[in-house]
């Protein structure tokens, strides 16, 4: 179904891409990212965080589907 947000949507996405030569990159619904976003920013104000190693932020991208290109990474011992 195409809704008012939708077509918004689209022609934004329209002139970006031929203004700019933006590519689009990975588009996700807001309620994902959310989700996302509460794990990944979650425990920031905890004074024994740490950054996520790449395994886990790379486990926590696909925890939420976020298999595009853009969140691909190569997987170390190092700090995300």
């Amino acid at each position: 179904m195409i809704t008012h947000a939708n077509l918004h949507y689209s022609i934004l996405q329209h002139i970006i891409d031929i203004r700019h030569d933006i590519p689009k990159g990975d588009v996700r619904p807001l309620p994902q990212i959310w989700r996302f976003a509460q794990k990944w920013y979650g425990q920031h104000l905890d004074p024994n965080w740490k950054k996520w190693t790449l395994q886990e932020a790379k486990q926590i991208f696909d925890e939420f589907g976020l298999t595009h290109p853009v969140w691909q990474l190569k997987v170390s011992d190092k700090r995300f």
